[in-house]
């Protein structure tokens, strides 16, 4: 039986040593029966270890069919699953709330501007709604892509059920240009003029991460370069006002798509 007070003190700690301003939330494989469930900005951050406080949902779809995953409390990396199957591989995870409080209206224009978001800024003022102490709650919604052997007909990424996710139409593992083409989906519906951040990181010691900006079209379709090798990941929100009697008056919902492109080498 979990132990509460264990579960406390692991939560505390987790959330001491997240930095403050900590942006994405993504999946990363360590191995053919691990993966790593991280948080941060730029592809730097805290493994998050398995914690049902936190974890709404997890699951794995893979060749064989769809597996929920469970951990044990305190595992790290948080997922296990069985990722040796010839095929595709998605795995996914769901979040429960979280909250934070901006202190005035200046930090949280600074963090909508950052995510593409600076419409909502004129929204909260035209709601009426105070400068300072400004209370958002958050979900997270990550998918990540793992091919295992070569890329078959069948291999091919699907709408997964989550409120948010960011779904890849053609293969990034059989990328033959170089290009990835993605939806971004709102409750199943394609979401339009959303902003993508792309986070690259190659293969090479000592490489660090890029971000490049994309906007989804009026089909919420977007197409992104992955050229280069390395490890991927695709971010985008979507804000709703939250109207009541508590203080929280921004819902987020943070989308994320992650995935290693191989560094093929050329045979002589």
């Amino acid at each position: 039986m979990p132990n509460p007070f264990l579960a406390a003190v692991i939560i505390g700690a987790i959330l001491s040593a997240i930095p403050a301003g900590a942006h994405e939330f993504w999946i990363e494989p360590a191995s053919a029966s691990r993966a790593h469930v991280r948080v941060g900005q730029m592809l730097a951050g805290e493994n998050l270890p398995y914690l049902d406080r936190i974890m709404r949902s997890a699951r794995h779809f893979g060749p064989d069919g769809e597996t929920l995953l469970k951990g044990r409390l305190g595992d790290s990396p948080a997922l296990t699953a069985d990722l040796s199957a010839p095929g595709l591989h998605i795995l996914t995870v769901e979040t429960e709330p979280a909250y934070i409080v901006f202190k005035d209206l200046t930090e949280f224009a600074d963090y909508l501007s950052y995510e593409g978001l600076q419409a909502v800024v004129a929204e909260h003022q035209a709601r009426g709604l105070p400068d300072t102490e400004i209370a958002e709650e958050y979900f997270r919604h990550a998918r990540s892509l793992v091919q295992v052997g070569p890329v078959r007909a069948s291999d091919t990424d699907a709408p997964k059920g989550l409120r948010y996710e960011i779904v890849a139409l053609t293969s990034p593992f059989a990328a033959q240009d170089g290009k990835v083409d993605l939806q971004v989906l709102w409750e199943g519906t394609a979401e339009p003029a959303v902003q993508i951040g792309v986070f690259h990181k190659g293969t090479s010691a000592g490489a660090t991460a890029t971000r490049q900006l994309l906007r989804s079209d009026e089909d919420g379709r977007v197409t992104a370069d992955i050229a280069a090798p390395g490890f991927y990941l695709l971010n985008a929100v979507h804000m709703r006002p939250v109207e009541g009697p508590g203080s929280v008056v921004w819902q987020s919902h943070w989308a994320s798509l992650s995935f290693t492109v191989a560094d093929v080498k050329q045979a002589d």
